[in-house]
């Protein structure tokens, strides 16, 4: 299975938790590949992010400078990674996600309307 994991908003709220998935989903022979809309210039700086939060990967794709349209990066790289699961903090983003990806969303009460979610 190739999981794809987002940082800011994701990773970043919790770390612990991601570092264990990761270590676990890693352990039983899956991929897991950080995408995030960061700027690959700041690729030195997230590796030791995810270093000093022992977040174990096989791959990290960060946004690349240029025109590139951030929205549609990242789900031309979820299709590229041929990810099965992404888990991301937008909602948006992972609306786009190519068909067969499936969804884990982490929930937070400013991106997602969650007193519209209650009402249907």
């Amino acid at each position: 299975m190739n999981v794809g994991m987002d940082i800011g908003g994701t990773i970043s709220e919790m770390p612990e938790l991601m570092a264990i998935l990761a270590e676990g989903l890693r352990a039983r022979g899956h991929k897991v590949y950080i995408l995030s809309l960061e700027n690959t210039l700041a690729t030195v700086e997230t590796e030791q992010y995810l270093k000093d939060h022992g977040i174990a990967h096989d791959g990290l794709f960060l946004l690349p400078g240029g025109t590139i349209d951030a929205w549609e990066w990242k789900p031309r790289m979820a299709a590229v990674l041929h990810l099965d699961v992404m888990i991301d903090d937008s909602p948006e983003l992972l609306a786009r996600m190519p068909d067969g990806v499936k969804r884990i969303g982490i929930c937070h009460p400013e991106t997602w309307d969650l007193g519209r979610l209650m009402e249907d």
